[in-house]
């Protein structure tokens, strides 16, 4: 299941078809269904400012600055909080779930712009994991698990997305809960909160990424936030291998380091493609009873490497594949 960007040569004609008719239809509806999305979510966010003038100091009260960290992720997780303990009018709301079936259709959209036109998906999701623990595999990771859900989750991501324009709105409006350097601790007694809202009309999933940053799927490297496996117990945790194959098999990695282009190049590829393939696994780990949260995150890691038959890094630099040698 190594990525590699390697597919059958095509004839000029087949060629011809890809460039000149298949690749702008598939970018002009990626554009126009993101582009939407993008202006509904900043429509949200404006509705937001207002609503936080009406509500006043709940609205300014930010927990989050407490614990040392950037004003700006305090503000916009605090809007996450108001939304999910149901502060802010029932028009509201309402208009909030509107938008987060919007934004799930617009990912089905997206993924079938860019040639994933077909999902497969094993396993079963136990309905009462809160929390998925899933291997970083890029930006379209969002897409992919938003349609295997068949909902919108709550995302766990860096505090670098709210300096990146396109993605740090749509990111706001539909939940996006940021994590810098100075809140990992204090993270975990938040998320443990709005994972148990006061009121809440649909229950949704929390995903992490224990990664850190996205890789592009040849291994587990080392897992570098074990506060991931504190937000709630080992029984309501699930864990979520997801992968890219078939044909034109391509791996669509984007570190949030790198730059734009990187980004639309991966895209400009990926819409060239006539067919690919994600697939996607609920596993469910065995945890020992009295684990300590390393324990369980390496215990989570090997499951989905052993889902993905990939190595795993280790403490001499190397890699196992310790599913192998059962």
């Amino acid at each position: 299941m190594t990525p590699t960007a390697v597919y059958p040569r095509s004839n000029f004609v087949r060629r011809g078809y890809r460039v000149f008719i298949l690749l702008p239809l598939r970018l002009c509806a990626f554009v126009t269904t993101l582009g939407l999305l993008w202006v509904e979510s900043v429509a949200h966010i404006l509705l937001c400012f207002l609503l936080n003038v009406r509500l006043g100091p709940r609205a300014t009260q930010h927990a989050a600055e407490e614990a040392g960290t950037n004003s700006r992720v305090a503000f916009v997780n605090d809007w996450l909080k108001l939304r999910l303990n149901a502060e802010y009018p029932t028009w509201f709301m309402k208009f909030h779930d509107t938008h987060l079936r919007v934004a799930h259709f617009a990912a089905k959209v997206a993924l079938f712009c860019l040639g994933y036109s077909k999902l497969d998906v094993q396993g079963e999701r136990d309905p009462q994991a809160d929390v998925l623990v899933c291997n970083h595999r890029g930006i379209i990771d969002a897409l992919v698990l938003s349609f295997a859900l068949n909902q919108v989750p709550i995302f766990v991501g860096g505090a670098s997305i709210v300096e990146l324009p396109f993605l740090r709105e749509l990111g706001i409006s539909l939940d996006l809960y940021f994590v810098d350097e100075s809140m990992r601790k204090f993270a975990v007694y938040e998320l443990r909160d709005l994972l148990s809202p006061k009121s809440s009309t649909r229950r949704r999933p929390l995903v992490v990424f224990p990664e850190g940053s996205a890789d592009y799927g040849t291994s587990l490297r080392t897992w570098i936030h074990p506060g991931c496996f504190q937000i709630v117990s080992a029984e309501r945790m699930q864990g979520v291998a997801l992968t890219f194959q078939g044909l034109g098999e391509f791996s669509p990695t984007w570190p949030l380091s790198s730059r734009l282009h990187t980004l639309f190049g991966i895209l400009f590829f990926l819409a060239q493609i006539p067919s690919n393939r994600s697939r996607v696994e609920f596993i469910k780990p065995k945890v020992a009873e009295n684990a300590t949260r390393e324990e369980m995150m390496e215990d989570f890691r090997r499951a989905i490497a052993s889902a993905l038959d990939v190595p795993v890094a280790n403490e001499r630099g190397g890699y196992d594949m310790p599913h192998r040698e059962r």
